[in-house]
């Protein structure tokens, strides 16, 4: 799909329920973003193609958008902070490839790249394997314990004799 293909199929799925404002600096977004990666070497198709389906990236924004009836807000502020900062700046990847895999992959690698999301994620794996080591334990101890004592009362016997 060509740039401009793909820019008027999400501007037609915006306009369904975005003000003209709101859309424009998601077009805006999208339509900078493929300029520089055709520039960083890409084609227009190969970017297109990583960005996913444009009525998906368009659902996308429209549901973290609560774009129902909305008639000039955006969610995010003012066109002008909106196109600038948050969403432009996360939307590009880490590695700077701005693959975005059809709306999602930019908020997966958000939450992957996050310490606060590394340190709780830590702390779960480690309260689970804890549960585990216990949960084994405690079924095992009603077993292991007669045997252990009846293998020390042997042991004392033999001693004794």
């Amino acid at each position: 799909m060509s740039k401009r293909e793909f820019l008027e199929v999400l501007r037609e799925t915006l306009s369904e329920e975005l003000s003209q404002n709101v859309v424009n600096g998601h077009i805006q977004y999208y339509d900078q973003y493929i300029s520089d990666e055709i520039r960083k070497g890409a084609s227009e198709t190969e970017v297109t193609g990583r960005l996913g389906d444009p009525r998906l990236i368009a659902r996308t924004i429209l549901e973290t958008s609560g774009a129902s009836g909305s008639s000039g807000q955006d969610g995010y502020g003012s066109q002008s902070s909106y196109s600038q900062s948050s969403y432009s700046q996360s939307s590009y990847s880490q590695d700077g490839t701005g693959s975005t895999g059809g709306g999602f992959q930019h908020v997966q690698e958000k939450m992957h790249n996050n310490p606060t999301v590394r340190l709780v994620l830590g702390i779960l794996i480690v309260m689970g394997v804890i549960a585990l080591i216990i949960s084994i334990v405690s079924a095992l101890l009603p077993v292991v314990l007669p045997i252990a004592a009846v293998l020390i009362l042997l042991s004392f016997l033999r001693r004794k004799m």
